[in-house]
């Protein structure tokens, strides 16, 4: 029982700290996962050096392109404000102690690790 727990635990927070495009929503077998790069649209924020001149983090950049793929009507246009980016932008700056993170020990562990922790645990289905 507390192995499970453990476990589910452990792929809690490998799955939460993953890279989008490496973890499928599915969760399929890593065998059967095919990711498709996302074309670039006219619409597509492409941020590679963020307001302290550091690089973007994949993850956001990720997110960025998605979201651009998304129709007109479903996008969130409250972001394309450049006042508000801007003001966004500044209360994300780092506070006393905190630096930049791009890569993470949590982003370093195998997907297959991950899929069969969770599927020995029984938290996914067996086909």
């Amino acid at each position: 029982m507390y192995i499970k727990l453990l476990y589910s635990a452990i792929a809690l927070v490998a799955c939460t700290s993953a890279r989008p495009q490496q973890l499928s929503l599915s969760l399929l077998p890593p065998a059967q996962q095919v990711f498709v790069q996302p074309a670039q649209q006219n619409n597509a924020i492409e941020p590679s050096i963020n307001a302290i001149n550091k690089p973007t983090n994949p993850i956001v950049v990720a997110a960025f392109q998605r979201e651009a793929l998304l129709p007109p009507h479903m996008q969130n246009s409250f972001y394309k404000n450049p006042k508000i980016a801007e003001t966004l932008a500044q209360n994300s700056w780092f506070g006393p102690g905190e630096q930049h993170a791009v890569n993470r020990e949590t982003e370093k562990i195998p997907r297959e690790k991950i899929f069969i922790i969770l599927k020995n645990a029984g938290l996914l289905p067996t086909p």
